[in-house]
């Protein structure tokens, strides 16, 4: 029983291979948390686009520190198994807010929705809450 639960821990420790820890460290320092979710189809005349929402939380400042919000959306190829970069744009009315922020996903019949809750940086009583639409590709739209 004691030698699966020492061994189990001792491959924990084990250093992740090279290429691992070579692409994880290209994240950038600030990246707080991010966030995959959601589905976008958009049907062009020649082609069909789709894809799921990835939300980026940096964190900015020191002492009163704030955060920043991007969503990315990312292109799905079922053909060729695998993703790519799509469209990328920081929801800059939240930023300008100065609050500490988390965000997550709503899915409602109108369609998906990412919703970031927190408190303002400098007075730490006083809540911040802001309801995204998440639409096609480069497009949002602030509710609250």
């Amino acid at each position: 029983m004691i030698l699966p639960l020492i061994l189990s821990m001792t491959m924990s420790l084990l250093p992740a291979p090279p290429e691992a820890t070579n692409e994880i460290s290209s994240i950038v320092p600030r990246v707080w948390s991010v966030l995959s979710g959601g589905f976008w189809k958009v049907d062009l005349e020649a082609e069909t686009k789709q894809g799921h929402y990835r939300i980026i939380e940096t964190r900015e400042g020191w002492v009163y520190s704030w955060t920043r919000i991007f969503i990315e959306w990312i292109e799905e190829h079922p053909d060729a198994q695998a993703y790519s970069f799509g469209t990328a744009v920081e929801i800059t009315e939240v930023a300008k807010a100065h609050c500490a922020l988390r965000p997550t996903f709503l899915s409602t019949k109108k369609g998906f929705f990412v919703r970031l809750q927190g408190v303002e940086s400098e007075n730490r009583t006083k809540s911040c809450v802001f309801l995204v639409e998440l639409g096609n590709p480069g497009v949002y739209k602030l509710v609250r």
